[in-house]
């Protein structure tokens, strides 16, 4: 070939830029969003379920500090009974358990746990403590119960 021909020499395309991704990096981009904003939804359900957890513990720490002091149990078998009732509608609709006594709130509280607590004698220390001028209650028990009943329903993973 006569180098004076007018032939242009061959000549290699421009690199490929970086700009714009190919369709398979946006695909992975999005999961990676998508996963993101999972991991943050979950961590603050469970932030908001553990912070329910542990102000429930407390309020029932406070409320046997009060029995050891003496108090009237009637009035504690009514805390305890409030404090129920309030862990039980920040864990479900309010329309729920709102609205419900007696035996139908014993059975929603067994319910609710995925076991039996408080449909039995000892529940029934909430329906009849409030109307016994000296009421006969198994204060020890009803506690314990209530902080495993407490723990049961926290650890069941509801929406808080």
């Amino acid at each position: 070939m006569e180098p004076d021909s007018g032939l242009r020499d061959i000549h290699l395309p421009e690199s490929i830029g970086w700009w714009p991704p190919a369709p398979g990096w946006w695909v992975v981009v999005a999961l990676l969003i998508l996963a993101v904003c999972l991991v943050l939804f979950w961590l603050v359900r469970r932030h908001r379920r553990l912070s329910v957890l542990r102000a429930a513990l407390g309020e029932l720490g406070r409320i046997e500090h009060h029995c050891q002091e003496g108090a009237d149990h009637a009035h504690l078998v009514g805390a305890i009974s409030v404090l129920l009732r309030r862990v039980a509608i920040s864990v479900e609709p309010r329309s729920l358990a709102a609205g419900l006594t007696g035996q139908d709130w014993l059975e929603h509280l067994d319910g609710l746990a995925g076991g039996p607590y408080f449909n039995n004698t000892l529940g029934q220390q909430f329906i009849h403590a409030a109307y016994r001028p000296v009421p006969d209650v198994d204060m020890d028990a009803l506690l314990e119960t209530s902080r495993h009943w407490i723990l049961q329903v926290g650890s069941r993973g509801y929406r808080a």
